[in-house]
């Protein structure tokens, strides 16, 4: 039996949520009989010999050194920062309560961002001629600079924009934090990989005042 690229990829995500979902239960087990300290840090001396042979039989290069700083901050909150917070948390929660919480925290920005849209469209009396967001519909949402409203970011459609919410957005979205976060970072290790150097002058001004 032969399967697609997608379906190995779907196959191979399926495995890695499910590894992934024991992480609490698991966890919970041990804390019982160790200390949530050596929990954590078990784990993550478990995972950098894993990591260290993989990269000893697949000869892969060493990290530079531009890379080597991005990793340092991952570590910090990956392999140290996440264990040892929720080794501590099994010691006091059931791990299904905790689950909820892992589950719940990504989609928190999105959903606080809708309810923001949908407010501006009551105060503005916009909601009897818009639609409000409502569960399933497709969003997106951007980072907010200051404003009169102390919104720091703002969920829209990408279509029938209403007049006042798309002047609003050009007044007060904030591209360059959009840009930093969602492209630059992709863009510096990329190039970082390739061992080339990213200079994106003269093009940066117009990269930090695209529309939307």
């Amino acid at each position: 039996m032969t399967f697609s690229n997608e379906t190995k990829g779907m196959l191979i995500g399926f495995i890695g949520i499910a590894m992934f979902s024991l992480t609490l239960p698991f966890t919970q087990m041990a804390v019982k009989e160790m200390s949530p300290f050596f929990v954590a840090f078990s784990r993550a001396t478990i995972a950098g010999f894993c990591a260290l042979i993989l990269l000893i039989l697949g000869k892969y290069k060493l990290p530079t050194k531009n890379q080597i700083k991005r990793l340092i901050i991952i570590a910090i909150g990956i392999v140290y920062g996440f264990p040892i917070f929720t080794s501590m948390a099994m010691t006091t929660l059931p791990s299904s309560h905790s689950g909820i919480v892992l589950g719940i925290l990504p989609l928190t920005m999105s959903v606080l961002a809708a309810i923001r849209y949908n407010d501006l469209l009551k105060l503005w009396q916009l909601d009897k001629k818009y639609p409000l967001m409502t569960n399933a519909d497709k969003i997106k949402w951007i980072h907010l600079r200051e404003n009169p409203y102390k919104i720091d970011g703002l969920a829209f459609f990408d279509h029938e924009i209403p007049a006042k919410v798309q002047e609003f957005l050009n007044q007060y979205a904030d591209r360059k934090k959009v840009f930093e976060s969602i492209l630059l970072n992709k863009l510096e290790g990329f190039f970082s990989d390739l061992e080339w150097s990213l200079d994106l002058n003269p093009y940066i001004n117009s990269l930090n005042s695209f529309e939307i």
